[in-house]
């Protein structure tokens, strides 16, 4: 013989009311709550880990093409003999900042250990005014040979980037909508923007 229990059906429908369910109703959306959240967290350190790994995006070599023209050179007074400078774009001609920057890339370049990484900052174009980075080395350069049959050319340019917003505002909102800085403008303009 068979046992089975049976509830009232009112009692059960008292029950759907009563101040227990909302505790359980409460404990259940806390339970999948917490596990939402969990299963979140452990996602997004997925994405973090296989996107954001710099060992690897070293390794790959992303931006080892930009050390080439500087792999002989130990110090900014090397630059002069590898290279050839305009007067007022030479690195003799660079400010303290500018002179101190110079010697830690320099450093890092040729330390080439694992605290140093190079990381490419993606593709611009640069046949547009705002990128013109071919029309700075329209200068005058002192050519000491004029019979050379090649030349290498650098140019210095003494000045900061100011980056503005963060990785998130970069994210979720439209960088190229964003107006350029005008020359000129301070940190406290640049961070209003």
């Amino acid at each position: 013989m068979t046992q089975v229990h049976v509830q009232p059906l009112g009692q059960r429908r008292a029950s759907l009311h009563g101040p227990t369910s909302w505790a359980l109703l409460r404990h259940h959306v806390a339970t999948w709550g917490r596990y939402a959240l969990g299963v979140f967290c452990v996602a997004l350190l997925c994405v973090d880990v296989a996107t954001n790994n710099w060992e690897v995006i070293d390794f790959i070599g992303d931006a080892k093409h930009l050390l080439t023209p500087l792999l002989t050179i130990q110090r900014p007074d090397d630059m002069a003999t590898h290279f050839i400078f305009p007067d007022d774009a030479s690195p003799g001609r660079v400010s303290t900042v500018g002179q101190f920057m110079l010697n830690v890339s320099l450093a890092q370049i040729q330390a080439r250990d694992s605290r140093t990484f190079i990381l490419g900052m993606g593709f611009h174009r640069i046949d547009n005014h705002a990128n013109d980075i071919c029309g700075r080395l329209v200068q005058v350069y002192p050519i000491a040979d004029p019979n050379a049959t090649s030349v290498r050319l650098g140019s210095v340019v003494d000045s900061i980037t100011f980056v503005g917003g963060n990785g998130l505002s970069h994210g979720f909102r439209d960088m190229a909508a964003t107006a350029n800085a005008a020359v000129g403008m301070n940190e406290t303009q640049l961070r209003a923007r």
